[in-house]
């Protein structure tokens, strides 16, 4: 009883530490220039944020000549230009 108490404890503090996640979204309609791109903004999910990606593409009418990638918690550090993120997904 003890154990599965402190299993479903520790998947509630896990969960919780989750549900802060946030992906970002970074469009580049010349995916051999990589240095002009489109923020698609902050995603709940890397799902949304591929999707939003897909989309700024096609609006962009890039789909078959950009690219994009999704960022994990990026932040802005001092002096530098990018943001740096916890790990990018395609």
């Amino acid at each position: 009883m003890r154990a599965t108490l402190l299993m479903v404890v520790l998947a509630l503090v896990s969960g919780a530490a989750c549900a802060d996640d946030k992906w970002e979204a970074f469009v580049y309609p010349d995916r051999f220039d990589l240095t002009s791109h489109v923020n698609a903004g902050e995603h709940k999910s890397l799902e949304a944020c591929r999707s939003a990606a897909r989309s700024t593409l096609a609006q962009l009418g890039a789909a078959d000549v950009g690219d994009y990638e999704c960022g994990l918690n990026c932040k802005q550090k001092a002096g530098f230009e990018v943001k740096v993120c916890k790990k990018t997904e395609r």
